[in-house]
């Protein structure tokens, strides 16, 4: 079979996603160096449906020439990244309003913690909490409704914080220094399991204070940085990352095995770290790295990283 009926018989591979890709990158970063403001990103989230028309033009036209997908990818990006720039001056993407919710939850000789968090889109934070009779305290800053649900079986509470709804007039950033998104603050003497599910924004947690049984982290546009503590228990870290930049400290002399999965980005782990599978990859890394003498450790952390675009690193 020549080249040309291989070609033929096998169609082109569109480069109109990579091309979006390229798009997404780029309005995140004129976001981080001040271009872009949050009213020019919540342009996107009103006019969203423009994604559904680009992708059915590419659909019917861009599937029958690189070129053309290609073509068709840049000019829907450029139009896209134009829209969000005027879009504030034609009246799209001004905030809407933005409300604060405190919560506390008594500790009330609670044992162990499982907090899970539907931030949605925003910055979130979790601390130890200081000389304090509560489990959890919270200030949370949110758009629409914040629902907080406390359940308790004995010594565990679970504590549930859920983005109900939203109005997508909202706004990345505001001029009120007191608003910084969510922020929890957890008594450290409770045993503390978080499931953190996020759509864009930050992640920031220090969980060096705590006993950690379980930790799950979803994100899918942005960045994390968690701070593990020493364990004292055998615990477990899953990260799934979609496109950002993921840094996990960890503290020195522990027992770590981490399985790493990424598509396209970069993957920075301690030069001491044994490789035990795996091979380096042309766009990404795969395999599984383990501390020295990490079999006979009497407590252990587990660490598996499934990412998309972007970075990890363990410090």
């Amino acid at each position: 079979m020549s080249y040309e009926e291989k070609r033929k018989n096998h169609g082109y591979r569109s480069l109109f996603w990579p091309m979006l890709l390229i798009g997404v990158g780029t309005a995140w970063l004129l976001f981080n160096i001040g271009v872009f403001t949050g009213e020019n990103i919540a342009v996107i989230f009103q006019l969203w449906p423009l994604f559904l028309i680009g992708i059915g033009v590419d659909l019917i036209f861009g599937r029958k020439s690189p070129t053309r997908g290609a073509t068709i990818g840049l000019t829907f990006v450029g139009f896209v990244l134009a829209i969000m720039y005027v879009g504030p001056s034609l009246g799209f993407g001004h905030s809407a309003e933005r409300t604060n919710t405190q919560f506390d939850v008594p500790l009330d000789g609670a044992e162990t913690l499982e907090l899970n968090i539907n931030a949605s889109i925003d910055r979130v934070a979790v601390n130890a909490l200081q000389d304090s009779n509560n489990l959890i305290e919270g200030d949370v800053w949110h758009y629409g409704e914040l629902k907080v649900d406390t359940q308790i079986d004995g010594t565990s509470k679970v504590v549930d914080v859920d983005q109900k709804s939203m109005n997508f007039g909202f706004n990345f950033g505001n001029s009120n220094p007191d608003d910084t998104g969510w922020n929890f603050y957890v008594n450290p003497s409770a045993v503390l399991a978080i499931d953190f599910d996020g759509g864009v924004g930050e992640a920031v947690m220090d969980l060096t204070d705590f006993t950690l049984a379980d930790l799950k982290l979803n994100m899918g546009v942005g960045s994390m940085d968690i701070s593990l503590p020493a364990p004292t228990q055998d615990y477990e870290v899953d990260i799934n990352g979609g496109v950002g930049e993921v840094i996990l400290t960890i503290p020195k002399d522990v027992a770590v095995q981490i399985d790493v999965s990424t598509g396209i980005g970069d993957v920075d782990l301690p030069s001491s770290w044994i490789q035990i599978e795996g091979e380096d990859g042309v766009l990404g890394e795969d395999g599984v790295w383990q501390t020295e003498g990490f079999q006979t450790s009497e407590n252990q952390i587990y660490i598996k990283f499934d990412g998309g675009v972007g970075s990890f690193e363990v410090r």
